[in-house]
Order: C-alpha cells, then sequence, then structure tokens
C-alpha cells in the first residue's frame, strides 16, 4: 500500500493563522505597567489585605472559630491576586518616555585629532551626527 500522505486543506491553514495573529501581543501598547501604578498597585495590596485581616479577625474572634479568619485571608489573596496581577490600565496611565535614539560615533577619536580640531570641523562632526540619528 501507498504511505499516507497528509496535507493541510486552506481553511485550516488561515484557521490557524488567525489564531495565532489573535493570541500575539500587540506590542505597540504600552504593557507594562509605569512606575506610580507600581504604587498604586502596592497601595491596592496592602488596603484590601488590612480590610480583609480587620474584618475577618474580628468575625473569627465574635465567632470563636479561627478557620473563618484563614478563610478571610484566602479570600483577600483571591481579590488581591484579580486586583493586583494583572496590567489594568488603570495602572498605565503614566507610561514611561523613553528618549530617542542614542547618536554614537562611527569610530573613537584620538587625544592628537581632538586637540588638533578646528572649529569647522567640530560643527561638521556634529551635523553628521544629527543627520545619522534622523
Amino acid at each position: 500500500p501507498a504511505a499516507a500522505t497528509w496535507t493541510r486543506s486552506e481553511a485550516t491553514t488561515q484557521r490557524d493563522a488567525a489564531r495565532h495573529d489573535a493570541t500575539r501581543r500587540d506590542v505597540s501598547k504600552p504593557s507594562i505597567m509605569d512606575y506610580k501604578g507600581q504604587v498604586y498597585n502596592e497601595y491596592a495590596y496592602q488596603l484590601i489585605f488590612a480590610l480583609f485581616g480587620i474584618v475577618c479577625f474580628a468575625l473569627g474572634y465574635v465567632q470563636e472559630d479561627f478557620g473563618v479568619t484563614i478563610n478571610g485571608w484566602i479570600a483577600s489573596l483571591v481579590v488581591a491576586g484579580v486586583v493586583c496581577v494583572p496590567d489594568w490600565p488603570v495602572f498605565n496611565r503614566e507610561p514611561v518616555k523613553w528618549h530617542g535614539k542614542a547618536t554614537t560615533a562611527t569610530r573613537a577619536l584620538t587625544l592628537d585629532e581632538l586637540e588638533n580640531d578646528t572649529k569647522e570641523t567640530k560643527k561638521a562632526r556634529v551635523r553628521n551626527a544629527l543627520r545619522r540619528a534622523k
């Protein structure tokens, strides 16, 4: 018998390509939490733990059941995880502004070249560096 060959249909290939595009992250949008967002995230984390801790400790004390306190603490972990772990847009309101492309010299200048430079060659060197930076 002839060896069976497996071929992918055009629809399967297009479907897989569409699925791949849908799961790929859009790098044009900022996806890293900014510095102030990190501070707000930490405040939210501490506030959630403090509120749940106080309320659940009081409930556990009143009911004389340490399990209520532990279950409340576990619930605070879940709530804090949902609120603080994902990179929500509220934490990206002030994205970091990065500097533009740095200009670098094509070669290092020697000390003699720097000492013997005229004003015109220094200006030409600056113009060339600015032109390369664009």
